[in-house]
C-alpha cells in the first residue's frame, strides 16, 4: 500500500475509528530546518490520500496544492495531451460548484489566485488565498477531485485553450528544442511523446477516427484520479488539528480505486539511438551544442546526489573548470550542466555551450575538452572532500533557508511526497546524507563516448558542417527544421583515447564557506523601516538592522547613476558593454561565492541606471564586495573577449523581434512612456559603432561623475553599514553629482485629456501566427492617494471579470491578463491579449468588454465589493515571507524616489472609506469607453492575423473604433511632442529619515 516508505506494516496495525478517520506519522521523524518555527502533521486518510499540515501562526495568505502521480506519459497513444486537458477541464465547475468560474471568483474575491501544471508522471494543482477564507477555498478545490462536472459546452473552449497555449509556445526555441530531442529516443517509449496537445491531437485526428475526446478524458480521469495516488499539502494559519480536520472533512470523499502508479521503462535509447548528431536549425540566432547522456534519476540515489556532485564540478566556473579553459580560448559565453530528470528512474545528464563564432568552428575542440574533464574525473576518482563541501553548503543553506510564499511550498512539496520517504519529505531534495564513493563513480563512467548524443542549434553551418549536404526534415508539431546523422566515427575514436588536459583540473577549496552563523536579536525597532545612515553630495545610504528573520544574511543594493549612461543610445550601449565585460571577468572568484550561497548581479536599467545586489552570508558578502569594487575599478579588458560579447549583444537584440508579441507591446509601451529609454533598433545600430579603443576611453568619463543610493539591510550594525556603504564613494572619488540630474531622469509621458492613440509595430517574424495589443490608460499621479487606491481597487475588481470573457468565454487567447504599471509618477491600468485575431479586432473586444464592465460596477451588490476590498487590503497588508522580499519592498520605495514605506499601510486604512458609487464614477472619469477625460494608448504588434467570420461580422464597429484613434508612425516624433509628467518627490523632508 505505501510501497518503498515501509509504512504499510505499522499503519495496518493502527485502526481508524469513527472519532479519526486517518492515521498518523509521527511528526518528530519529519527533518526540518532549525529555523522553521511551522508546525507539521503528516497523516494517510483512510481513501490512503497522504496529507501534509503545515500551520504557520504568523501567515496573511493560506494556500493548498495537490499532485496526482500522473502526467503525459500515461497519455493513450491516440490522443497526445489528454492528460494535460484534463488538467484544464477539471477547472471548469463541479457538482456542488456549478458554475465554472466560482472557483476563481471566489480565490480573486478573497486575495487568491489559482493554476496548475502537467508534467511527464504527475500533475500538480494549487492555489492561494487570504488566510481567513482558507476553509471555502478548500472546499471548491476539493470538489474537482470528488465531482468535476467535464461539460460538454466547456470542451470546446478549452480545447481552443489548449490548443493557443500550444501556439504561444511554437516559435520559442526552449519548446522546439525539447521536443526534437524526442526524435533521438527509441520508439515505443513514453518519452517521444507530445505532452501539451493542440486541435490536431485532441479533436480532429480523433474525431476522423471515430474517437470521442470527453468520453476518453472521463477515462482518463476515472482510470488514474485516485486519492492512493494523491498527495496534498494544507498551509494556513489554523492549528495542525484545526488543519487536519478540514483534511478528514473535504478529502476523505475522494474515491480510492487502487491505482498503481505507472512505473515506465529506463530504457529511452537503444545502442542504435546513441551516437548521434541532431541538427536544428533555431527560430532565433543561435550557436549551441546539447550533449545528451541519458543517465540515472538522482532522486533515487538522493542520499548522495551523484548527479548533484558532478554537476558542481562539471558546470563549475573558476580556474581549472571546463567554462574557464573555454572562455579563455575565446570559445564559449556560457556552460550549463546538470542532471535533468524525466521521471522516476529516468533523467538525462545535459550539457549545453553556448558558443562564440570561432566556437562554433572549433565545436569538436570543445567536445573533446568536455571528454578530456571527465576523464581527468575518472583517473582521479570521486573525492570525499568536494562531497563533505557540497554537503557543508547544503547543510548550511538547508539550516538557515528562509520561508518561501505559501503557494510555492505547497505546490512543491506536494510534488516530493511522490518521491520521497515521509521523514524527508522536507529535505530529502537538498541535503546530501551519505557519501558512496561507488555509487558516484559509477555515474561518472556513464559520461563516456558511447553513451551521448550532440545537439547543435545554428542557423548556418560551418566548416565542419555543410547545411547543403545535409537532408532536412520537419517536425510535425512545431514544424522545425532538423537533420539527424551519424557521429563522426574517427572523431568518435579520438574521444575514446583523450590525453589529460594540463589546464583542466577540480576546483580549489572554496573561500566563501561562512563560519560565523552569530545574529544578535534585538527587540524589535519602532520605526520598521529603513532609516538614512548616509546622505552626502555623492552618496545617499538607507539601513535597516534586521528584527524580524533573524538569519545571518545581509542585502546590499547600490544604484549608481552617471548622466553619461542615459545621455544617448551610443553611450548607453557602452556602458551595458563596460558591465558585461566586469561581470565576465569577475565570474571567476565570483562563482565560487554563488554556490556558497552569497551572490550578486550587476544590471543596466532600461533608464540607464547600473543597479548592483549582492546577498549572501553577513560572514563572507563584504569580500564578495571587495571583489566586485576591485573589478568594477581595474577590469582587465581584452579585446577578443570585447568582441564576442558585441556579437552576442547584437545578436540578443536582434532576436528580441522574434519574442512573443506580448514581450513586444510591453517593450514598446515602456520607450513610449518614458523619454530616456532607447529602442532596440537604437541600440544595435550605437553597437556597431562601438569600438574597443573608445570603450577604454569611455570608462573613466562614465565613472567620474556619479551619485549611488543603495539600501543596506540584514544582519549588520551601523557601522558596518556605513563601511559597506562607502566603498564604492572612497574608492571611486567622483565629482559632485547635482541632484536635478536624479529626478530629471525619472519622468513619464504624460497623455492630454481626451486622447486616444495606437502605435502599429509590425511582427518581423513571419512564422508566429499569433498577434498582441497592450491597451492602456492613464489615471494620474500616483503621488494623489484618492486616485492610487481607487486604482487599487479597480484592478481587484476587473482582473478575474476580464481573464473569464476575454480567455475563457470569447477563447481571444491563452495569454490574457490585466493590471496597474506605476511609470515614475503616472498610474495606468493595462490589458494585454496575445491572440490569432487582428490586434483592431482585439481592440474592439477589450473596448467591449470594457462597456460590459461598466454594468457589472454598477450592479455589484454590496457584500461582493467589500469583499475585493478586503482583497485588495490583503495583498497591501501581505507580511513580507523573508529578508529578501523585505529588501525588495524598501528597494521599490528607493528606486522611486519617494520613500513612501508607509504608504500601503496607510492606503488599506483609506480603502475601507471607499464605496462603490465612487468606483462607479472614477471608472466613468478614467475608463469609460465614452468618457471625454480619459486617456487612452494601444500598442499593436501586427502578424498576418486569422481570417474569420464573426470578425468580418463586426467589421464596421471595427472600423468605429480605428477612426477615432490617433495612429502614432514614430515613438520619438510622438514623445518630443508630449508633456512629461513632474519628478518625483520625497513622501516627507528628506532629513527627517536621517538615523540620530
Amino acid at each position: 500500500m505505501f510501497g518503498e516508505e515501509g509504512l504499510n506494516i505499522r499503519l495496518q496495525k493502527l485502526e481508524m475509528t469513527e472519532n479519526k478517520r486517518y492515521v498518523e506519522f509521527p511528526s518528530e521523524k519529519i527533518l526540518k530546518s532549525q529555523q522553521d518555527d511551522r508546525d507539521y502533521k503528516l497523516i494517510t486518510l483512510e481513501n490512503e490520500l497522504d496529507v501534509l499540515l503545515i500551520s504557520d501562526k504568523d501567515t496573511d495568505i493560506a494556500s493548498a496544492s495537490l499532485s496526482v502521480n500522473v502526467g503525459y506519459f500515461n497519455d493513450p497513444e491516440d490522443l497526445p495531451g489528454l492528460a494535460h486537458f484534463c488538467e484544464h477541464l477539471l477547472f471548469m465547475g463541479t457538482e456542488k460548484y456549478p458554475v465554472e468560474n466560482e472557483y476563481s471568483e471566489y480565490l480573486s474575491n478573497h486575495g487568491g489566485n489559482s493554476n496548475a501544471y502537467t508534467s511527464t508522471e504527475l500533475t500538480n494543482y494549487y492555489f492561494y488565498v487570504d488566510s481567513n477564507h482558507l476553509e471555502g477555498a478548500l472546499d471548491r478545490f476539493s470538489q474537482f477531485f470528488i465531482s468535476p462536472l467535464f461539460d460538454d459546452s466547456c470542451t470546446e473552449r478549452e480545447l481552443n485553450a489548449i490548443n493557443s497555449e500550444n501556439d504561444k509556445n511554437i516559435q520559442v526555441d526552449e519548446w522546439r528544442q525539447e521536443q526534437l530531442k524526442k526524435l533521438l529516443y527509441r520508439e515505443g517509449h513514453p518519452i517521444k511523446k507530445f505532452g501539451t496537445g493542440n486541435l490536431e491531437t485532441l479533436k480532429t485526428i480523433p474525431e476522423s477516427k471515430g474517437i470521442n475526446t470527453r468520453e476518453e478524458l472521463l477515462k482518463f480521469y476515472n482510470k488514474y484520479y485516485s486519492s492512493n495516488i494523491m498527495k496534498l499539502v494544507i498551509y494556513g494559519k489554523e492549528t495542525v488539528d484545526e488543519l487536519c480536520e478540514m483534511a478528514v472533512r473535504m478529502f476523505s470523499s475522494i474515491k480510492n480505486i487502487h491505482t498503481v502508479p505507472t512505473k515506465f521503462p529506463n530504457d529511452t535509447m537503444n545502442k542504435e539511438d546513441l551516437n548521434k548528431v541532431l541538427l536544428y536549425k533555431p527560430v532565433k540566432d543561435l550557436r549551441n551544442i546539447d550533449l545528451i547522456f541519458p543517465f540515472k534519476d538522482d532522486v533515487s540515489h538522493y542520499l548522495t546526489k551523484p548527479g548533484h556532485y558532478l554537476s558542481h564540478l562539471i558546470g563549475h566556473e573558476s580556474e581549472g573548470s571546463i567554462f574557464y579553459h573555454l572562455k579563455e580560448k575565446g570559445w564559449a559565453q556560457a556552460l550549463y550542466a546538470g542532471n535533468m530528470r524525466e521521471c522516476r528512474d529516468i533523467a538525462f545528464f545535459c550539457i549545453t555551450v553556448e558558443l562564440t563564432e570561432q566556437g562554433y568552428e572549433h565545436y569538436k575542440d570543445v567536445i573533446t575538452i568536455i571528454f578530456q574533464y571527465f576523464e581527468m574525473l575518472k583517473q582521479q576518482g570521486s573525492q570525499k572532500w568536494i562531497f563533505d563541501e557540497c554537503k557543508t553548503l547544503d547543510d548550511i543553506s538547508f539550516q538557515f533557508k528562509e520561508k518561501s510564499k505559501p503557494v510555492r511550498t505547497a505546490s512543491l512539496l506536494s510534488k516530493e511526497m511522490l518521491f520521497y520517504p515521509k521523514e524527508h519529505i522536507i529535505a530529502g531534495m537538498s541535503l546530501y546524507f551519505k557519501y558512496d564513493k561507488e555509487l558516484i563513480e559509477e555515474f561518472t563512467n556513464n559520461l563516456n563516448p558511447d553513451n551521448f548524443v550532440l545537439m547543435v542549434s545554428s542557423k548556418q553551418g560551418n566548416s565542419d558542417i555543410k547545411f547543403e549536404e545535409k537532408e532536412w526534415k520537419k517536425e510535425k508539431y512545431y514544424g522545425s527544421e532538423y537533420s539527424i546523422n551519424d557521429i563522426d566515427s574517427e572523431f568518435l575514436k579520438k574521444l575514446k583515447n583523450l590525453e589529460l588536459n594540463p589546464n583542466l583540473h577540480i576546483p580549489k577549496v572554496n573561500p566563501f564557506v561562512p563560519k560565523d552563523f552569530n545574529v544578535e536579536k534585538i527587540e524589535k525597532e519602532e520605526n520598521r523601516n529603513p532609516g538614512l545612515l548616509i546622505n552626502d553630495a555623492n552618496l545617499r545610504i538607507w539601513f535597516k538592522r534586521d528584527d524580524i528573520f533573524f538569519v545571518p544574511k545581509l542585502n546590499l543594493f547600490f544604484e549608481i547613476r552617471s548622466p553619461l549612461a542615459s545621455s544617448s543610445p551610443l553611450n548607453y550601449m557602452y556602458t551595458a558593454m563596460y558591465l558585461q565585460l566586469v561581470k565576465e571577468d569577475l565570474n571567476k572568484d565570483s562563482y565560487h561565492a554563488e554556490i556558497a550561497d552569497t551572490k550578486f548581479s550587476i544590471k543596466l536599467s532600461n533608464e540607464g541606471n547600473i543597479n548592483i545586489n549582492v546577498q549572501g552570508y553577513s560572514d563572507v558578502i563584504g569580500n564578495l564586495l571587495d571583489i566586485i569594487v576591485d573589478y568594477f575599478l581595474d577590469s582587465k579588458l581584452n579585446k577578443e573577449e570585447f568582441e564576442n560579447i558585441k556579437d552576442k549583444f547584437i545578436r540578443t537584440l536582434k532576436n528580441f523581434s522574434i519574442e512573443n508579441p506580448y514581450k513586444q507591446a510591453l517593450y514598446y509601451a515602456l520607450c513610449m512612456s518614458n523619454e530616456s529609454v532607447f529602442s532596440v533598433d537604437e541600440k544595435i545600430e550605437a553597437l556597431q559603432q562601438i569600438t574597443f579603443e573608445n570603450l577604454k576611453n569611455f570608462i573613466p568619463l562614465l565613472l567620474s561623475q556619479i551619485y549611488i543610493e543603495g539600501l543596506i539591510h540584514g544582519n549588520c550594525d551601523n557601522e558596518t553599514a556605513k563601511k559597506l556603504g562607502r566603498i564604492f564613494i572612497n574608492r571611486i572619488k567622483p565629482l559632485p553629482y547635482p541632484e536635478s540630474l536624479i529626478k530629471s531622469s525619472l519622468r513619464a509621458l504624460t497623455l492630454k485629456k481626451g486622447f486616444s492613440g495606437i502605435y502599429r509595430k509590425e511582427a518581423l517574424n513571419p512564422a508566429n501566427v499569433n498577434s498582441s495589443i497592450q491597451y492602456s490608460l492613464q489615471i494620474g499621479d500616483v503621488n494623489d492617494q484618492d486616485l492610487r487606491v481607487k486604482s487599487y481597487i479597480l484592478r481587484q475588481l476587473i482582473s478575474e471579470p476580464c481573464f473569464d470573457k476575454l480567455r475563457t468565454k470569447e477563447q481571444l487567447g491563452y495569454i490574457v491578463f490585466s493590471g496597474l504599471f506605476t511609470r515614475s509618477r503616472n498610474i495606468e491600468l493595462y490589458i494585454i491579449v496575445q491572440s490569432e485575431y487582428a490586434p483592431d479586432y482585439l481592440e474592439f473586444k477589450v473596448e467591449e468588454f470594457l462597456n460590459e464592465f461598466k454594468d457589472t460596477i454598477k450592479n455589484i451588490d454590496d457584500e461582493k465589493f467589500e469583499k475585493n476590498k478586503e482583497s485588495v487590503i490583503t495583498k497591501l497588508l501581505e507580511k513580507p515571507k523573508n529578508l529578501a522580499i523585505q529588501s525588495t519592498t524598501f528597494i521599490k520605495s528607493i528606486e522611486a524616489k519617494n520613500y513612501d514605506f508607509e504608504r500601503d499601510k496607510r492606503d488599506s486604512e483609506y480603502i475601507k472609506k471607499i464605496t462603490k458609487e465612487e468606483i462607479y464614477d472614477f471608472f466613468n472619469k478614467y475608463i469609460d469607453v465614452a468618457s471625454s477625460e480619459r486617456r487612452k494608448l494601444s500598442i499593436h504588434i501586427i502578424s498576418k492575423g486569422k481570417d474569420d467570420e464573426k470578425v468580418k461580422q463586426r467589421e464596421n464597429e471595427i472600423n468605429d473604433i480605428m477612426n477615432k484613434n490617433e495612429f502614432i508612425g514614430d515613438i520619438y516624433n510622438f514623445r518630443r511632442n508630449q508633456d512629461f509628467g513632474p519628478s518625483p518627490v520625497s513622501y516627507k523632508p528628506i532629513e527627517e529619515y536621517l538615523i540620530n
